[in-house]
């Protein structure tokens, strides 16, 4: 699929057989998580076959036994997953439900309960089927679909969970525990060649590109005038340290006006003058007093005005 059919449909490359590979993927996890917890309900009664008659001892073994695969599969499960990127994942779906068909035949034909340890640790080291095909879905299904893809595994995961104890309780009981063993081998076996034959991978979607020799063209300017630089600012980096300004204030961005005045420029900072008129440049004379300072206080007059020298005369 060319890059217009890719940018209009919103998938990945290598989408053409991602329903199928879902379907292969959600059968082969279902089955691998039914083989991993149909021991869940007869493994009591198998340890007693084994040769434990104590409770507490049949006890303590099922607990180990059943927590084995576990341990296993959670300490080699990075390692497959780098495996998975260096080689394929599909070539680790293949090996995951081989080893589990194995592993499980296996377990019906321990002979005591350390065998039997012995092969969960197994069955746990050689598993690892349900999160391969969770990367493999997830990196192969659409953008649009990945979620409800990713929900569909889950669900046979959990689904897997749910029919393990049942089939194993009921084969159990029908077949016996070692037939129930052997017949969940053989349907990992089937999901074993599911997985072989109908399964797709695109190795190109998976892996990581390698780097090319030569650096990506660049995108043209938006106004025409050549490649757009890597850097955010429209001019190029300066190769030589930026001089230091002299001056203390920013530079003006429009140009001073001239002065009238004839004389130069001053060179210091004018000080701020404290008064708002200009400092007299000669001092300033005394004043000239006619008479002299009286030293003692003037004696407050009784009436406000002087008196007349000539009556007053009379009103008609």
């Amino acid at each position: 699929m060319n890059t217009a059919e890719r940018d209009a449909t919103g998938a990945r490359p290598g989408h053409r057989y991602w329903r199928r590979n879902l379907a292969v993927a959600a059968v082969g996890s279902f089955t691998t998580i039914v083989g991993m917890t149909l021991i869940l309900p007869i493994l009591p009664l198998y340890v007693r076959d084994l040769g434990v008659t104590s409770d507490a001892a049949v006890t303590t073994w099922s607990g180990v036994a059943y927590a084995a695969t576990f341990l296993t599969a959670a300490l080699t499960a990075p390692l497959w997953g780098r495996l998975g990127d260096r080689y394929g994942r599909k070539s680790m779906l293949i090996r995951a439900s081989l080893g589990m068909a194995v592993a499980m035949s296996l377990i019906g034909l321990a002979q005591d309960v350390y065998q039997l340890v012995a092969l969960r640790l197994l069955a746990g080291l050689l598993g690892g089927y349900s999160s391969g095909s969770t990367i493999l879905v997830a990196a192969q299904a659409p953008r649009g679909r990945s979620a409800w893809a990713l929900g569909v595994l889950a669900s046979a995961i959990m689904a897997g969970n749910v029919i393990g104890p049942l089939v194993g309780g009921t084969l159990a009981e029908w077949l016996g525990v070692e037939a129930a063993f052997f017949s969940v081998g053989a349907l990992i076996f089937l999901a074993f060649l599911a997985t072989a034959l109908f399964l797709r991978e695109d190795r190109s979607t998976t892996a990581h590109p390698a780097p090319t020799a030569e650096p990506p063209p660049r995108a043209p300017h938006p106004r025409g005038r050549g490649p757009k630089p890597r850097s955010r600012i429209p001019y190029p980096r300066r190769r030589t340290p930026r001089p230091r300004r002299r001056i203390p204030y920013p530079r003006r961005r429009t140009p001073r006006p001239r002065s009238r005045i004839p004389y130069p420029r001053r060179r210091t900072p004018r000080p701020r003058r404290r008064i708002p008129y200009p400092r007299r440049r000669t001092p300033r004379p005394r004043r000239r007093i006619p008479y002299p300072r009286r030293r003692t206080p003037r004696p407050r007059s009784r009436i406000p005005y002087p008196r007349r020298r000539t009556p007053r005369p009379r009103r008609r």
